[in-house]
């Protein structure tokens, strides 16, 4: 698909402006899962120079190892239900994190390009634990207790009622 608005150079730099600075990770791959390029939030959260992820496969830091299993980049990402994915990416300091990964298939210049945009979801993973840690310590706690607890809301209405023998 044409767009000639964005054929004049101003509209390219821009775009190469948009791709380098978004906040999401965002690699373009080949089909044989070799990084030709990455953003600068992709070369951060991973701990790479954007020189030593060229260097590399994305299938090497999958950390999920779905390669391993004979998988091939076009069956990791490019799914036909379009939704994203979630997997894990191993650092270059070995930190495994996790991403949701959604991906486009773009055919440029004759070739087969794949560009992966990864959104780090290791805040929301830590965040999702220690909720479920605070949950566990106030039933731990409210078992304990030998009478009735009641949780009500602002309005005075009970929300529950834990028994504690």
């Amino acid at each position: 698909m044409n767009h000639p608005d964005l054929d004049c150079p101003e509209a390219m730099r821009l775009n190469l402006e948009i791709f380098l600075k978004a906040p999401d990770a965002i690699v373009w791959i080949d089909e044989g899962g070799v990084i030709l390029q990455a953003n600068e939030a992709a070369c951060h959260r991973l701990g790479y120079s954007n020189a030593e992820l060229a260097t590399r496969s994305i299938l090497e830091l999958d950390a999920d190892g779905l390669h391993k299993r004979g998988r091939t980049v076009h069956e990791l990402y490019l799914r036909d239900d379009r939704r994203p994915h979630e997997t894990q990416f191993v650092t270059k300091t070995g930190e495994w994190i996790s991403v949701e990964v959604n991906a486009a298939h773009i055919q440029f210049e004759e070739q087969d390009r794949i560009c992966l945009f990864m959104r780090d979801l290791s805040a929301c993973r830590r965040s999702e634990s220690e909720h479920r840690q605070s949950e566990e310590r106030l039933r731990a706690i409210g078992n304990a207790l030998p009478d009735l607890v009641f949780v009500i809301d602002e309005e005075g209405r009970h929300l529950e009622v834990l028994t504690t023998h």
